[in-house]
C-alpha cells in the first residue's frame, strides 16, 4: 500500500517536475531578455526591443538615489531595404525605474512593508525621480500578484509634476531582511500607456528577488 501511494504521488508530481525544468531551461520566454542585477540581487524579463539605462560595469545608475536602471518602451520595425538600419522607436513618456537601497534606519528583522512603502515615498517626494515634484499619493495600496513566491510586492498610485506637465504613476515596494527596492512606472499618456500595459504588467509579474537570505 505504502508503494502503491508513493507512486501515486510521484505520477502525479512529476508532469509539475518537467514543466518547471522546461521553464528554468527555456529562459525568460519569446521576445523578451533578463535582466540581472547580480549586485543587487534581483531580476526581471523585458521585451528585447526597449531601452535600457544603466551602468555597464553594473553598478548603480545614481548613488543618491538607489537608482539601479531604467527602462523605455520601445518598438523596431525592420529596414524596408537590406542594408539599412532598422527603425527603432522610443516611447519617452513612459519610465520604468528600479531602486536599490540599505536604510541606515532599518536593521535586520525590522523592515516591514508599511515602513519600507513610507520610506520610499518621502524618498520620491523629496526628489529620488529626477526632475519629478509635488508627488501626491493616493490612499490605496494594493498587493501584486508576482510569479516568484519569495518576492512580494506592494504598490500605491501618485501624481506629480514633470518640466511642468502632471503625469501619473504607481510605485511598487518589495524588501529583504537587510535591503529595500522600488520601482516607479510614470507615464503622461494614458493613451500610450495603455498600448504597453500588459508588457508592463509582465514585466512586474516577473521581477524576483534571487537571493533566498540576507
Amino acid at each position: 500500500m505504502i508503494i502503491f501511494i508513493l507512486v501515486v504521488a510521484v505520477a502525479l508530481s512529476w508532469p509539475a517536475v518537467i514543466a518547471l525544468e522546461k521553464a528554468m531551461e527555456g529562459g525568460p520566454g519569446e521576445g523578451l531578455v533578463t535582466y540581472n542585477a547580480s549586485r543587487y540581487f534581483f531580476r526581471f524579463d523585458y521585451p528585447k526591443d526597449w531601452i535600457t539605462e544603466r551602468e555597464q560595469n553594473g553598478f548603480l545608475l545614481d548613488k543618491d538615489s538607489g537608482l539601479v536602471v531604467e527602462l523605455i518602451p520601445a518598438t523596431r520595425q525592420e529596414a524596408a531595404a537590406e542594408g539599412e538600419d532598422d527603425i527603432i522607436t522610443r516611447y519617452e513618456g513612459i519610465q520604468l525605474s528600479f531602486y536599490y537601497g540599505v536604510p541606515s534606519e532599518f536593521y535586520p528583522g525590522n523592515v516591514t512593508a508599511d515602513r519600507v512603502l513610507t520610506y520610499y515615498k518621502d524618498k520620491l517626494r523629496a526628489g529620488m525621480a529626477d526632475g519629478v515634484y509635488n508627488v501626491d499619493f493616493l490612499s490605496f495600496v494594493d498587493e501584486v500578484n508576482v510569479e516568484n513566491e519569495n518576492t512580494e510586492l506592494i504598490s500605491v498610485d501618485f501624481t506629480a509634476y514633470r518640466d511642468g506637465k502632471k503625469i501619473n504613476g504607481t510605485m511598487y515596494c518589495a524588501k529583504r531582511n537587510k535591503c529595500v527596492y522600488a520601482i516607479t512606472v510614470i507615464h503622461d499618456s494614458y493613451a500610450e500607456y495603455n498600448t504597453f500595459r500588459e508588457e508592463i504588467d509582465n514585466i512586474l509579474k516577473s521581477f524576483r528577488l534571487t537571493v533566498l537570505s540576507d
